[in-house]
Order: C-alpha cells, then structure tokens, then sequence
C-alpha cells in the first residue's frame, strides 16, 4: 500500500474516531458535568503524552516572545472550542452539533480572507453565504420544531457555533507559530494550558472522594476512549497522515466525520432528522460543495 493510501485512511480512522466519539460523549454528559468531563480528557492525555514529548520540548523550548500566542491560541483551540463543544453538547443534539461544526471550513476561509488577506473567489463567497443561511436554519430548528418549549436545544446551538469560531480562532492564530514548533509539541502546550483553565471548574468535583466513586464502569469507558481516540490516536493519525496527501483530501476526508456522528446518533441515540434540519443542512451541504470545489481546483491547477 502507497503512502498516499495509507494517508488516506489514517485520516478516514481520524474522522471516524471523531465522529464515533460524539454519541459516545452526549450520552456520558448526561450525568457527568461537562467541563468536568474536558478537564479529565486533557490531564489524561497530557500523562500518556509526556514521556513521548519530552524530548522533543526539552530540544526545541517554547520562546519567552512566542507565550503569549500560544497562550491565546491555546484559549481558543482548547478552552473555547473544546470547552464550549463539550457544553453545547450537553444541551443539543449529536445530530444538530454535526452539521454546525462540518461548517468550519467555510468559516476559516472566509476568516483568512478578513484576517490573512487570502482570496475568495465568486464561488467560495456564494457557498459562505449559503452555508450561513444553512446554519442559521439548523441553530434555529429547536424553535422551529418545539416554540420555546426546547430553549436547551436552542442554546445548546448557539453555544457550538461559539465552538466552532473558536476553533476557527485558533487555525487563524496558529497559521505562524506552527511553523516554528512540531504540531504535537504545540497541541500538548495547548492541552496544558486547556487543562489550567477548567481546572476551577472541576475542582469541586476532582476534590469529592465520592465523585470518584460514583464514576460508573461507561463513565469511565467513555472518558478512556475520548482521551485514547478522539484526542490522541485522532490527533496523531491527523498529523502523521497530512504528510502524504495534500489538504484538498483531507478536507474531504473530513466530512467522514459528522456523517459518522449523525448515522450513530440515529440507530443508537433514536434522534430524528426534522424538516427543517434538512432544509438548513441542504444548504450548508450546498455551501461546502461550493467552496471545496473551489480548493480542488486552485490545487489542481497548481
């Protein structure tokens, strides 16, 4: 099998660990407080990861003038995005989250072009504009469907598009920093630095010796495989795999991701797909469509 192939399907299992991941998560929220939840996810991971990363920070140490923005980006990649993921997960829909964070692309586009000065061509602004509408529909479908009767399921919306900008945030801030440190080195700073600021939250429940105990055997599952797949197997097969296919693949290969979650959610979860979900999830398909046609192309003509 050719590197290409096998980058392709480290990013495959990526997405899918990903995706497979979020059921898993909104069901362990159900009883377990959400940043209490992210708090454990990130200490576990910053454990197995250390004795593999050590070297490599003690080689390559983060400079005094690079702290602040890895600070802040790590604020945004890891205490908003995660952060507010988490909480919006717990309020929502496995179903509705999906589609609104499959919209990241869109919005890191139209970011670059505000921010970075990169180019959006007539499509990619055809498809934002799309994807928007789409995403407005999809936040606003608890209303639609329930009146105010499901003012969770609304606020839980609102709160991972919140995720989702932060995550944008986070890959605008990061474009320059990555090129001085290793991708891992620099997520295992941002998990640090996540765990740091969820730490007051989770205090009142990492210090209760009987939190430990009511800790269920799925509770515990759910937490091992958040941490063990979707953080660190997921992130290192990312990594591993965008050195040998170019990032039009693995954008698409991306998609894998939501359609895993919102499949899963479906058959296990029991969630429905309403009309109005439909409706703004078409549009957002059509807003994605749009602008990854575009990326396709520009790679392709050089």
């Amino acid at each position: 099998m050719s590197l290409s192939a096998l980058g392709v399907l480290a990013h495959l299992l990526a997405s899918f660990f990903w995706g497979a991941a979020a059921p898993l998560v909104k069901i362990a929220l159900e009883t377990l407080p959400p940043f209490t939840f992210v708090f454990l996810r990130m200490i576990l991971a910053l454990i197995i990861l250390t004795p593999f990363l050590l070297p490599k920070i003690k080689k390559h140490p983060l400079k005094k003038k690079d702290i602040p923005m890895v600070i802040i980006a790590g604020f945004f990649g890891i205490s908003l995005n995660i952060g507010l993921y988490f909480w919006g997960l717990s309020k929502t829909t496995v179903i509705d989250s999906s589609v609104i964070l499959s919209t990241t692309s869109i919005f890191t586009a139209l970011a670059a072009y505000l921010f970075l000065k990169e180019r959006l061509g007539i499509k990619a602004f055809i498809g934002t504009i799309l994807s928007f509408l789409g995403i407005i529909v999809v936040i606003g479908e608890p209303l639609l469907t329930n009146g105010f009767f499901k003012l969770d399921n609304l606020i839980g919306n609102i709160v991972t598009f919140g995720a989702m900008l932060g995550w944008v945030s986070y890959t605008i801030l990061n474009k320059e920093i990555s090129k001085k440190y290793d991708s891992l080195v620099l997520a295992y700073y941002s998990f640090a630095f996540g765990a740091i600021t969820f730490l007051p939250f989770a205090l009142k429940d990492i210090l209760n010796p009987f939190f430990y105990l009511s800790l269920t055997p799925f509770l515990i599952f759910a937490i091992l495989v958040e941490t063990i797949f979707a953080t660190i197997g997921a992130y290192l097969l990312f990594i591993w795999g965008i050195k040998y296919i170019s990032a039009t693949v693995a954008g698409v290969l991306g998609y894998v991701n939501p359609i895993v979650a919102i499949l899963i959610s479906i058959i296990f979860l029991g969630e429905k797909l309403t009309l109005p979900f439909i409706v703004g999830a078409s549009f957002v398909v059509c807003g994605i469509v749009l602008v990854e046609l575009r990326t396709f192309r520009r790679s392709h003509n050089h």
